[in-house]
């Protein structure tokens, strides 16, 4: 067996974040995206976890670029104010399980969240 093992599991994280960072709030920690599940502390550590589905604020904005809509299965991005939306050149974050059908329009959604790194940006 190997004594290398850091964590038997990856699904729930304690990482540094910034401050302020709330439980139920989406969060990146450089190409690594999940959901906080618990308050920031004093030395702005949370719990993160990185799999799950998650009813999060949306907006169907590709970054100030022009209004779209959002279908189901649509990949939802994270820019660097922790906003999720649809613009392709940020952080994949996950992808919509419903759906925004008014251009432009900022909702609470259901998000699957994506496993994967995508280091496309920063």
């Amino acid at each position: 067996m190997a004594k290398n093992q850091k964590r038997l599991y990856g699904r729930y994280l304690r990482l540094e974040v910034d401050s302020g960072v709330e439980s139920g709030d989406p969060v990146k920690v450089g190409s690594l995206t999940g959901v906080a599940v618990t308050d920031a502390d004093e030395d702005d550590y949370a719990t993160i976890d990185t799999e799950g589905v998650y009813e999060l604020e949306v907006e169907a904005d590709e970054g100030g670029n022009g209004g779209t809509t959002i279908d189901v299965g649509d990949p939802i991005y994270i820019d660097s104010d922790y906003h999720l939306n649809v613009d392709d050149s940020e952080i994949l974050f996950g992808f919509a399980l419903d759906s925004i059908d008014s251009t432009g329009d900022t909702e609470e959604i259901a998000v699957l969240l994506d496993k994967s790194i995508d280091t496309v940006s920063q």
